[in-house]
């Protein structure tokens, strides 16, 4: 239906009332291709020229002119020859190659196909002033075929620290599009100090799309920290991590590097040789292990735990010096502990010499290298009872045995040196007048351990005397009462 008044159209009306009036008519419009919405008139369409030329806008939807006579018969069917729809058919026109200028220049009734229409709005890129329908015109538009970006990313303002395990880093975002994204370079402090700058940062998130990321990574080590920078990036570009020493080539370019830390201890990916064992990392300690703790020049380089005094300095031990190989520490260079033996040397280099083994004496000289076991004066090799501090001479027979008669009998003889142990036995025994002596039967008056000893008894019966014999004693042995007779005497107690 089409018509210019509005009364044309209100009210209660039929087909019959309408269709054949004030311009009105029903069919076919013909459009070049409706399924694809192309609503350019077909040469043979019934709505050329058909359009009540009052109050026609100038041009079509094309920027196309109004009043083009479409079917060779100026003002006909309708004066003025606007035609029904929102596009002209161009007037008959020579074929050119399309350019892209809002013109059908090859008149085939497609106004610059083949030419990039990024937003789909039937405007090819060249003369749309939207490319990407963001609602940003192109001139003002940093990415004019991004639909998620039209303003340059700035500094990322507000970056704070809220809450442990995790960490959350919260920022403000920016309103450049919602294609804007964020990441979050971090690192240690300590490297950041010995470094002097970001160079050993890495990417710890690479796209967040809005002002919150949580960090789920170990604490770092005890007495260090992790720092955060945040940028943002776009389709017009990336902004700044907030200096020209955090953007620099190395330190600002770590997440499109792809540089990060898998294992979370501290070191990026470009320079930790084993991203999946935290114990492994430029950071650590090299150790005597065989592994490359420090991803440096290989396994156990310089010789780890090496060069350290090793075992003991003491009796017949000396300390040697740790080396590192094949993974494990050795002492080398040095004389270990030992089996004691009695020898007067510390073998087992327990600062004892020679413990466990006798010393009789108790001079911290063991027997078997005391030249005088017993310390009674007398050196081994000449005493006949070296373990004995009583005892040295063998006891031979005992000269000068003198008798004294008085109230007591008073028995004297010449003392031995023999030892302080060495004892006299004092025989005694009757001699009869029949000249019959028999030692066998013999008594005893004691043993003492010097001259004199006496004889308290009284005097022997008429025709009868006593007889007296003194023999030494001690661990070395009995003496001799002189001869082989006198010694069948009793041995006293």
């Amino acid at each position: 239906m089409f018509g210019n008044d509005r009364n044309q159209v209100a009210g209660e009306l039929t087909d019959a009332g309408v269709i054949g009036a004030n311009g009105n008519f029903s069919a076919d419009p013909r459009f070049v291709n409706r399924g694809t919405r192309n609503f350019h008139l077909d040469p043979n369409s019934p709505a050329i020229d058909r359009a009540n030329a009052n109050g026609a806008p100038p041009v079509d939807r094309d920027g196309n002119p109004r009043g083009v006579d479409g079917n060779g018969m100026p003002n006909n069917p309708n004066a003025g020859d606007v035609d029904v729809g929102a596009y002209e058919l161009p007037a008959s026109c020579l074929p050119a190659p399309e350019i892209c200028d809002g013109l059908d220049n090859n008149c085939n009734l497609v106004v610059d196909e083949g030419f990039a229409n990024t937003d789909g709005d039937l405007l090819a890129n060249c003369v749309d002033p939207d490319d990407d329908n963001d609602s940003w015109s192109d001139t003002s538009d940093c990415a004019p075929l991004d639909v998620g970006s039209w303003g340059s990313p700035v500094e990322v303002t507000n970056v704070d620290l809220t809450g442990s395990s995790p960490t959350q880093v919260v920022w403000d975002t920016q309103n450049i599009g919602s294609a804007t994204r964020y990441e979050i370079v971090s690192g240690l402090l300590s490297r950041m100090l010995a470094t002097s700058g970001f160079s050993e940062g890495f990417c710890a998130s690479a796209a967040v799309a809005g002002g919150l990321w949580s960090d789920t990574r170990p604490s770092p080590p005890v007495g260090d920290g992790w720092y955060y920078l945040a940028r943002s990036g776009n389709g017009c570009g990336l902004g700044t991590l907030g200096s020209t020493l955090a953007d620099v080539t190395g330190s600002g370019d770590v997440c499109q590097a792809g540089v990060v830390d898998a294992d979370s201890d501290g070191s990026p990916s470009d320079l930790d040789c084993n991203e999946s064992n935290a114990a492994i990392s430029p950071l650590q300690v090299e150790l005597c292990d065989g592994i490359d703790n420090n991803c440096a020049l290989g396994a156990d380089e310089g010789n780890p735990g090496g060069g350290l005094s090793c075992g003991v300095s003491a009796g017949e031990c000396v300390a040697g010096v740790t080396a590192c190989s094949s993974g494990s520490l050795s002492c080398s260079g040095g004389v270990g502990p030992a089996l004691e033996v009695c020898d007067g040397l510390d073998n087992n280099c327990d600062t004892l010499v020679d413990d466990g083994f006798p010393d009789t004496d108790s001079d911290l000289l063991a027997d078997c290298v005391d030249p005088d076991d017993d310390n009674d004066g007398a050196l081994d090799a000449g005493d006949c009872a070296p373990l004995n501090a009583g005892a040295y001479g063998v006891p031979v027979e005992v000269d000068e045995v003198d008798v004294t008669s008085g109230p007591a009998t008073l028995i004297t003889w010449l003392e031995q040196s023999l030892g302080g142990a060495t004892v006299y036995e004092v025989a005694t025994g009757q001699l009869t007048d029949s000249g019959t002596l028999d030692f066998s039967v013999g008594g005893c008056l004691g043993a003492v351990g010097a001259s004199p000893a006496t004889d308290g008894r009284g005097d022997p019966a008429p025709g009868s005397a006593w007889y007296y014999m003194v023999k030494s004693r001690n661990a070395c042995g009995a003496g001799t009462y002189g001869t082989t007779g006198r010694d069948t005497h009793p041995a006293c107690p």
